[in-house]
């Protein structure tokens, strides 16, 4: 996965490397802010509609490495 500046996303070998803990946290943050996001799109407010499918993406991919842990 491709670090995207404006999202501030963790690159893959730095995902692989934490352990379950971490990324459940990671999860948790990047979870909300994709609730904030979504909200402000809904709002019309959010700038960026480009950034929702890669914020998706990444959380949609840190359930997997959790998954892949266990």
């Amino acid at each position: 996965m491709k670090p995207i500046k404006e999202l501030q996303l963790k690159a893959d070998d730095t995902l692989t490397q934490m352990d379950s803990a971490w990324l459940k946290q990671e999860l948790n943050d990047s979870k909300k802010r994709l609730y904030t996001m979504t909200m402000k799109l809904a709002l019309w407010e959010l700038k960026q509609t480009h950034l929702m499918k890669p914020m998706r993406r990444y959380v949609a991919y840190l359930h997997t490495l959790i998954n892949l842990k266990r």
